[in-house]
């Protein structure tokens, strides 16, 4: 499972960094990582039985795809 989380976060960090490079700010990452948060959110909100358990993995992964931005970004 890890392998695999590993690997889909790295695919998804570099998929946005083909679509938009490199963070410009501090305050653009947080942003990005405040929307992927309340994607999250939205899931989290939802009764049990109506989560999503792909949408959930998805939304983690994405949420460490701009955490690895934000560092290889901005250092």
């Amino acid at each position: 499972m890890m392998k695999q989380f590993t690997e889909d976060m790295v695919a998804e960090w570099r998929r946005a960094e083909s679509l938009y490079p490199g963070f410009h700010s501090l305050h653009e990452a947080y942003a990005v990582m405040l929307e992927e948060f309340d994607e999250l959110w939205e899931q989290v909100r939802q009764k049990p039985w109506a989560r999503d358990p792909d949408t959930i993995y998805q939304e983690l992964v994405q949420i460490a795809a701009m955490a690895l931005r934000t560092v290889t970004s901005l250092g």
